[in-house]
């Protein structure tokens, strides 16, 4: 009975202590009440209020730790003993060497103060809710030789060393604690401290940094908040295994988190941002893997800063690490830059990371340690940067860049710089500020499947020392300058790709060697297709030159020894092929200039509709060809003989493949072509495919005008199909719309086949052996010259009920660009030649279709036209890269309708008087720029499942029940737009959030006018936005305005010189919002008006100039000019937060004053 009245006299012992600490106001609770009743091992409680006691149950009660700790104390906590402490002050060092004690505060950190350090020198020893203060002690808590430990709700400051140290202490837990203001580090971690696992703590204003690990592996921390260190957040120093996640590193004066030596660790989903270094640097660590961090504006010390830095010495390096999924952005000190590659760093792999808004993206840059090398660069999104895109200087090759997206770059989209032997593979490089790729003394790169498009400079520029470099399968187009531009190169070759639309030549290249330009496409270029000047040695076969505005080929006249056959000249502006004076060993021969006599301008020469040769002679460029060469692919061609045929002779290709073309006697002189295909014709599209064929010969004649010709091919008895016998064999030729037998002879000792057919008839023509019985139903028949550049087209249309197709208009001749002369054409137009412009001879007096245009070839072009189709569509645009510019389009039931094309581009429009203005329906990436779309019936603009859509400096007021509607857009900019109203848009944009509306203009669009945009403290959550606003309001600015926007919060006073003459203080902020200040130009008689715009910002006082104000509320001022001084915009609406102001889209509108 004793026994159980001990028991329970010692839980009531504990609940009123428990009671007590609530009555005293602390809001700490222990784990569980119960875990204060002790199963094993005695209780002792220390109470500063209350005399030292004992009771007959073995529970102590003493004054002070000092005392319960003492060297001499009796009785002393054993193992597993508790020790409850009570609220109070407890100065005085302690040294815990019991194994297995707990030391527990009742009322929490907030009520128990320990005054000194606290020592641990035992495993398993547990601390519970103290601040322990350590009053300039070296440590606040040291364990020694103490693993096991474990820290509950603590706060630990005041050391000169650190405010955690761990030396030979093992498998630490630290959970919700507070270690901060310690003159050293915040937690020190070393000497074999291994397995420690920290999480929920508070790591801020430390000396030192905020956290050190050295020598101890598998360190785990979560859910952690490192800020405002001295050093470095976090430093991890010759240690493996780290693991960190889901914690916030930020605003320290070193690096994020700095990994030097060691590795194989894993940093995963944390934020790191505003410190002064790297937010995280690795020092000669390998096998980390780094994903889905967000990082930004880690350049706060102006010193090599960025998102993150991997550096690698000469005697280490770093090596095999991972980068994916990381978000980083808004590194733009100058120098700084998203992702760091330095020195000696092999086999990194960054994937899929999202890089914006950086001083420059990527950088792989070689130092005194060695250069980066066999780095992977997959899928990355790397845009927005003030400089390049991606730099690679000195690097020491075989680095693999694929599938990345470089876009909107102020600068360079990749610049390489020394180095060389790197492979660029499926990028798309697109609208940068300069150049998309530019190589300078950077050799044996290969550029393959690229795609180079709407830079602001030339696609590619290839300076001295970039020599051998392969560029194949890329599609070059749209850029303002040249698409490729090659100054003092020796060696370049270009296979298989496409060059289109360049502002500038398709391809210039001036003291450079050995051009190799095979199989290539230079099309609508606005210069010539290619331009040589001086360059040595250059082989130019199988290309296609059409629609370049000037010509074709223009080679200056310190060039020798080039050689073109087997391309096409077409449509070119004055010229297919000019050669000025002094050229030497130019061969032109097998060409086709557009006539089958040849090109004009040599003798005996071509029609007019021939492109001229101009500078040539007969010799240099016959024998032509009389046809289109054969789509054939090059691998396909196993056998060629080319030569000058008279009668009677023999052109043999049996030692390559086995055919055979014999001109007979009493055929004129003239030459003859015999290429022999696989057994698979690869060529064009609409020939119809002829069964068991074992092989294709293509016959060309030129000049040869009466007599007959054999043509052999072989075959091989063994490899004939299926039952047939030699006998069965039979030659065909190609005749549209099918294959016809020809009356054929087998010899079946020489297993050849033959067939005679006159000259006339064998001009042009594709031969087959097959079974006699293989042909296959005729194909339908092929186009019997090239594709129109527009021609007549029934409409396509959406859903909607449309007239009509109005009765076609004869057909337009044939260019890659067709401008119209002034007058009416009521007619459809269906643009499918890729490349091709469609518009207004005179600009000023522009043509007026009375119909519909389909554009369905890529890269089309669109402009100065007035659009009158009469219900309908106007434009409907079904392919990537279409432009329309400069147009008026009235009276259709859509104005313009995007579907399922990528990169559409519509500026300078007029969109009036439709039913719906625009429509976007999966248009990703369109731009919608300088339109003005009003008084449309249904709606002005409607952007349906699209992404990445900016829709800026547009008119959109007046358009039935919206002039925005958003129905599906994940990344929509709709900034600086006028929406009928210096108020902004009110309920007329609909499905967008505040953020992607603000800033809107305060007048209607001019060219003259100037804005400018505040830009204060950067906020994480507005970051993204705020730069895409610089960006934006940087296009149409001088570059001596700055432009720069962002988020304003916090309380403090703010003040910027952003105009000439006007500084804006805001003093005291009561709530976070954005400050706007546009300065509209006006007449000369008038002085300029300035709006001032503050949307959420609730100051208490204005000061802008010399002129102040107090506001109790945010609203739209105007300055008046006669009468000095700011006044608020009469009527209209203001714009005041929500109840969850963090958050942009709580934002509602409420009426103003």
């Amino acid at each position: 009975m004793q026994l159980v009245s001990l028991s329970r006299l010692r839980i009531v012992t504990v609940l009123l202590v428990l009671v007590g600490a609530a009555l005293l106001g602390g809001s700490y609770r222990p784990l569980s009440a119960a875990s204060a009743a002790v199963e094993s091992g005695r209780l002792f409680t220390v109470d500063i209020s209350r005399p030292a006691s004992a009771d007959q149950d073995g529970n102590y009660q003493y004054r002070t730790l000092v005392a319960l700790f003492a060297p001499g104390a009796y009785p002393k906590p054993s193992e597993h003993d508790l020790v409850l402490v009570a609220p109070g002050v407890y100065a005085g060092a302690l040294l815990i060497s019991t194994k297995g004690l707990t030391l527990r505060a009742t009322a929490g950190p907030e009520l128990t103060v320990i005054q000194g350090e606290v020592s641990f020198a035992a495993p398993d020893l547990t601390l519970e809710g103290f601040t322990v203060e350590a009053a300039g002690a070296p440590a606040a808590l040291r364990l020694t030789n103490a693993p096991g430990a474990t820290l509950l709700h603590d706060r630990l400051s005041g050391a000169a060393s650190a405010g955690l140290q761990l030396s030979r202490s093992p498998f630490l837990l630290a959970r919700d604690s507070q270690i901060s203001h310690n003159a050293g580090s915040g937690i020190l971690i070393a000497q074999d401290s291994f397995a420690a696992r920290l999480s929920g703590l508070q790591v801020q204003g430390n000396g030192g940094a905020g956290i050190v690990i050295e020598q101890s592996d598998r360190v785990q921390l979560a859910s952690s908040t490192v800020s405002l260190n001295g050093s470095a957040g976090i430093r991890i120093e010759n240690a493996q295994g780290a693991q960190i996640s889901r914690s916030k590193i930020g605003s320290n004066a070193g690096a994020g988190i700095e990994l030097i030596a060691g590795g194989n660790s894993r940093l995963v989903t944390n934020e790191l941002s505003d410190n002064a270094a790297f937010g995280i640097s690795l020092n000669n660590s390998s096998d980390n893997l780094i994903s889905k961090n967000y990082l930004h504006d880690n350049d706060q010390a102006h010193v090599a800063s960025g998102g993150i830095g991997i550096e690698g010495s000469a005697t280490r390096g770093s090596h095999d690490n991972r980068l994916s999924e990381n978000r980083i952005e808004g590194h733009t000190q100058q120098g700084a830059a998203g992702i760091l590659l330095r020195g000696r760093v092999s086999g990194s792999q960054i994937s899929e990371n999202r890089i914006e808004h950086n001083y420059r993206g990527i950088v792989l840059r070689a130092d005194a340690g060695g250069r980066p090398r066999a780095n992977r660069l997959i899928a990355n999104r790397i845009g927005a940067a003030k400089a390049e895109g991606i730099f690679i200087g000195n690097s020491g090759g075989a680095n693999i860049i694929i599938k990345n997206i470089i876009q909107n770059n102020l600068g360079i989209g990749v610049h390489l710089s020394g180095g060389g032997r790197d492979r660029f593979q499926d990028d798309l490089i697109e609208h940068n500020g300069r150049e998309g790729f530019l190589l300078e003394n950077s050799p044996d790169n290969s550029l393959v499947g690229e795609r180079v498009m709407g830079n602001g400079q030339a696609g590619l520029r290839l300076e001295s020392g970039s020599d051998r470099t392969w560029i194949a399968d890329s599609q070059i187009s749209g850029n303002n300058d040249a698409g490729l531009i090659l100054s003092g190169v020796r060696s370049v070759r270009v296979q298989s790709s496409s060059l289109r639309a360049n502002g500038g030549a398709g391809i210039g290249a001036q003291d450079a060697g050995q051009l190799r330009l095979y199989d290539s496409l230079l099309q609508g270029n606005g210069e010539v297709g290619l331009q040589l000047e001086g360059v040595v040695q250059s082989d130019l076969t199988g290309n296609r030159f059409r629609g370049n505005r000037q010509g074709g080929v223009l080679i200056g006249g310190s060039s020798r020894v080039i050689d073109l056959s087997q391309n096409s000249f077409a449509s070119n502006g004055f010229f297919g092929l000019k050669v000025e004076p002094g050229v030497a060993g130019l061969r032109a021969q097998r060409n086709w200039w557009a006539a089958a006599q040849g090109p004009s301008g040599v003798s005996p020469g071509g029609p007019a509709a021939a492109q001229l040769a101009s500078g040539l002679r007969l010799a240099q460029v016959f024998p032509w060809l009389p046809a289109p060469p054969p789509e054939v692919a090059a691998r396909s061609v196993r056998g060629e003989i080319y030569d000058q045929a008279r009668g009677g002779e023999t052109l043999d290709a049996r030692d390559v493949a086995g055919a055979r073309l014999r001109l007979l006697p009493g055929a004129q002189g003239g030459r003859a072509l015999l290429l022999l295909a696989s057994p698979t014709p690869v060529g064009r599209q609409h020939i119809t495919p002829l069964r068991d064929a074992l092989a294709f010969a293509y016959v060309q004649l030129a000049g040869l005008s009466s007599g007959s010709a054999e043509v052999s091919l072989s075959y091989d008895s063994a490899k004939l199909p299926g039952r047939s016998s030699p006998a069965q064999l039979q030659l065909f030729r190609w005749v549209a719309p099918g294959w016809q037998g020809l009356k054929s002879r087998v010899d079946l000792q020489s297993n050849q086949v033959s067939a005679r057919l006159p000259v006339g008839e064998l001009r042009q023509g594709l031969i087959a052996l097959a079974p006699a019985k293989s042909p296959a139903t005729p194909a339908q028949p092929p186009p019997t010259s090239p594709k129109q550049a527009a021609k007549p087209q029934a409409p396509q249309s959406p859903p909607q009920k449309v007239r009509p197709a109005p009765t076609p208009a004869p057909t337009l001749p044939q260019a890659g660009q067709v401008l119209l002369p002034a007058g009416e054409y009521a007619q459809d137009f269906r643009l499918d030649r890729p490349g091709a412009t469609l518009g207004s001879a005179d600009p000023d007096h522009p043509a007026i279709i009375y119909g519909h245009i389909l554009i369905v070839a890529p890269g089309v072009t669109v402009q100065d036209l007035q659009i009158r189709p009469r219900g309908g569509v106007g434009v409907e645009i079904r392919a990537t890269g279409a432009q329309l510019l400069r147009s008026d389009i009235q009276g259709a039931q859509i104005g313009i309708w995007v579907r399922g094309a990528a990169h559409a581009r519509l500026q300078d429009n007029l969109i009036e008087a439709n039913g719906l203005g625009v429509s976007l329906e999966k248009a990703d990436g369109a731009w919608i720029w300088h339109n003005r779309i009003v008084h449309n019936r249904a709606g002005g603009l409607r952007v349906e499942a699209s992404s990445e859509v900016t829709a800026a400096r547009n008119d959109l007021a007046d358009d039935g029940p919206f002039n925005l509607q958003v129905r599906q857009a994940p990344e929509l900019f709709a900034q600086l737009n006028w929406w009928g109203s210096p108020q902004g848009p009110g309920d007329s944009a609909q499905g967008v959030s505040l953020s992607q509306i603000f800033p809107w203009l305060t007048e209607p669009f001019a060219r003259d006018q100037r804005l400018a945009v505040l830009r204060f403290r950067p906020s994480s959550v507005r970051e993204k936005l705020a730069r895409f606003i610089s960006a934006l309001l940087r296009l149409d600015l001088p570059r001596s305005w700055q432009v720069l926007s962002d988020w304003l919060s916090g309380s403090e006073t703010l003040s910027w010189a952003a105009l000439p003459g006007l500084r804006l203080r805001l003093a005291g902020l009561r709530a976070p919002g954005w400050a706007l200040l546009a300065q509209i130009s006006a007449p000369p008689s008038n002085p300029p008006a300035t709006d001032l715009v503050l949307l959420g910002l609730r100051p208490r006082r204005i000061r802008l100039s010399t002129l102040a104000w107090s506001c109790g509320a945010p609203q739209l001022f105007r300055f008046n000019a006669s009468l000095g001084r700011w006044l608020p915009r009469p009527g209209g609406w203001m714009i005041s937060p929500g109840a969850a102001q963090s958050k942009m889209s709580a934002w509602r509108w409420v009426p103003g004053p």
